[in-house]
C-alpha cells in the first residue's frame, strides 16, 4: 500500500517537473540589421534568421534616447497593450495584456539587433549590455489566440493522475 502511494506521488512529481517550462528567451545578436519596411518586414526577417515565425501581427516602439523614463508606459497595440517599465538606454521589462502573446522582441540598436525569441510568453525583460543604445523595439506576435492554445500536458495530466490514485487507494483500502 505504501509503495503504490509512494509510486504515485513519484510520478506526479515527475509530471509537474515536466511541465516546467523556461521562461528565458532565446537570444540572436545580429550584426548587419537593415529590414526594410514596417514592424511586420522586420519580423519576417527575424524569421528567416532565427526559423521561428510569428503571425502577421507586430508592434514598434521608437526608442527615446534623450529622455528613457518616457520609454516607461501603456502602448495601445490595437489588439492589446503593452507595458514597459525600467527602462534604460539598453533595456526594459515589458508586459502584454492581450489576446495574444509576444513570440519576439526585436531591440534596434546602432547597425545591429538583437533578437529575443519567446514561447508565449506574456512578461518578459530584455537588455542589449552595452553600447549602442536602443532605437527601436518591436514585438512579434503568435498567430494563434491564447485563449485556443491546447493546454500543456501537466494541466491535463495532473487532475487525471490524482483521480486515479484516489481510485486506486480507495479500491485497495476496500480489500
Amino acid at each position: 500500500m505504501r509503495k503504490a502511494i509512494f509510486t504515485i506521488l513519484i510520478a506526479i512529481s515527475l509530471l509537474i517537473t515536466a511541465g516546467v517550462a523556461s521562461a528565458n528567451p532565446v537570444v540572436y545578436e545580429v550584426g548587419d540589421w537593415s529590414p526594410a519596411g514596417g514592424a511586420i518586414e522586420e519580423c519576417n526577417r527575424a524569421a528567416e534568421l532565427t526559423g521561428v515565425t510569428c503571425g502577421e501581427y507586430a508592434y514598434k516602439i521608437e526608442w527615446n534616447q534623450t529622455d528613457v523614463s518616457a520609454n516607461n508606459g501603456e502602448y495601445d497595440t490595437g489588439n492589446g497593450i503593452i507595458t514597459i517599465s525600467d527602462s534604460t538606454l539598453y533595456a526594459f521589462n515589458w508586459e502584454i495584456e492581450s489576446d495574444y502573446s509576444v513570440c519576439k522582441v526585436i531591440l534596434k540598436a546602432g547597425t545591429g539587433a538583437d533578437i529575443y525569441v519567446y514561447t508565449g510568453d506574456s512578461i518578459g525583460s530584455v537588455d542589449i549590455d552595452d553600447d549602442p543604445a536602443i532605437s527601436h523595439a518591436t514585438f512579434c506576435f503568435e498567430e494563434s489566440e491564447n485563449g485556443n492554445e491546447i493546454p500543456e500536458f501537466p494541466t491535463i495530466a495532473l487532475p487525471i493522475a490524482a483521480i486515479l490514485g484516489l481510485a486506486f487507494f480507495l479500491q485497495r483500502r476496500k480489500e
